[in-house]
């Protein structure tokens, strides 16, 4: 941190290959990676934090990533690494399997509210981690279309207690944060409701 004398304390913005998760080929790992770079890329502001990114991202690849990654030429490389949405994309495209991404969206609609190992969760928790799951699939990083915000929006409420939508207008939420924040104001309201829908089930 350092003081730039016009607006007070400001924070330098850098990321470093050891920053970065290991990947090496693997579902668990690549969910790791994913995680990190969407995250890091949505909160970077400067353009050339945002370009070094996607360079960083590939430092530490091991085993069968880091095998794929050094056979492609240095010119496909260098293409794919102009900035995080394309290296993603391609990492995604190319080396994991189609069945990695029809798996997700099988785990994806298999979500159900306080299911096995969320027995306590809030209406609010369980869209958060629909959104998680999606953004696996569908990434929302800046700038993002009103259209696929809505459809994000769509997606979460899917598979939702069939009571939830006397409590909730998903047409009053074109973005899914505005979507998990009306479900956190109408908790106590959604949860009474669930009790009694229950035995009925979903969507």
């Amino acid at each position: 941190m350092n003081d730039a004398g016009r607006g007070g304390p400001t924070f330098k913005e850098e990321v470093k290959a050891s920053d970065f998760p290991k990947f090496d080929g693997s579902q668990k790992t690549f969910i790791a990676w994913l995680a990190k770079g969407d995250h890091w890329y949505r909160y970077s502001e400067a353009r050339c934090w945002r370009e070094s990114l996607a360079r960083v991202s590939t430092f530490n690849f091991e085993g069968l990533a880091a095998t794929w990654w050094a056979g492609l030429t240095y010119e496909e490389r260098l293409d794919r690494t102009q900035d995080w949405p394309t290296i993603r994309n391609f990492v995604c495209r190319e080396l994991m399997s189609i069945r990695w991404t029809e798996k997700e969206w099988q785990d994806f609609r298999a979500l159900r509210f306080r299911q096995s190992g969320h027995e306590d969760e809030t209406p609010a928790a369980f869209l958060a981690r629909k959104q998680l799951h999606q953004r696996r699939l569908i990434p929302i990083l800046t700038d993002a279309d009103p259209r696929q915000c809505a459809l994000e929006v769509g997606n979460l409420w899917m598979h939702t207690p069939t009571a939830w939508n006397a409590c909730l207008n998903i047409d009053d939420c074109p973005t899914s944060a505005i979507l998990i924040k009306l479900a956190t104001n109408r908790h106590s309201v959604e949860v009474m409701v669930y009790q009694y829908d229950k035995p009925f089930g979903y969507d």
